[in-house]
């Protein structure tokens, strides 16, 4: 049975959600969650000790999701895999790595990429890019070592193009208003795409 505390705990966390996505996470202020919820702001400060904590509360479960979805791009062998990927391939084996996340978090994951501005999480952001640019560097030295010859000079500089590329894929989606059928015939179509950009580079 849920207690009193764990109530207003989810309570504020909901009220908060909705804040944020209408004004984003600068524009609001705890002042203003308190106010959705006729409490005051001592309220949210005693589940809360910021207003980052609690925005960081809000998109935890997905940056956790995430993080294990993109966890198996260290695995070279997977990665390898990965290069060689189609559309018909992605389509017919239910292959898909972004369309999840949308499923379950799209709000969340919308206030990551598209409201966080003045937040601790916007940093996260850059985070990511830097640790999957050393990630995409590591594995492309290391299909360099398995006799893959790489046709255009790479450092991390450069490694950064792809992230970036693939992050734009994955906001383009979430901020779209698009099927789950959809998703899948554009995570194809965009992976498809992305998965030649790299063929490129060997």
């Amino acid at each position: 049975m849920q207690t009193q505390k764990e109530f207003i705990r989810e309570q504020i966390l909901r009220v908060a959600k909705a804040e944020f996505y209408k004004k984003g996470f600068r524009k609001t202020s705890v002042r203003d969650i308190a106010t959705q919820m006729n409490a005051t702001t001592g309220t949210i400060y005693t589940y809360f000790k910021s207003k980052d904590d609690l925005f960081l509360e809000i998109i935890a479960p997905a940056v956790l999701f995430a993080k294990e979805r993109f966890k198996k791009v260290k695995n070279i062998e997977v990665f390898e895999h990965d290069l060689k990927l189609d559309y018909n391939f992605i389509r017919e084996k239910n292959y898909y790595l972004i369309t999840p996340m949308i499923e379950h978090f799209r709000d969340e994951l919308y206030l990551l990429f598209f409201k966080s501005s003045g937040s601790v999480a916007e940093n996260m952001i850059e985070q990511i890019i830097h640790d999957k640019s050393i990630q995409y560097y590591e594995n492309t030295l290391l299909l360099k070592e398995k006799g893959l010859a790489i046709n255009i000079p790479i450092d991390m500089k450069f490694m950064r193009l792809p992230v970036l590329l693939l992050l734009d894929i994955v906001k383009e989606m979430i901020k779209s208003e698009m099927s789950v059928e959809e998703l899948h015939n554009y995570e194809a179509r965009a992976y498809t795409l992305f998965c030649c950009a790299w063929r490129s580079i060997f």
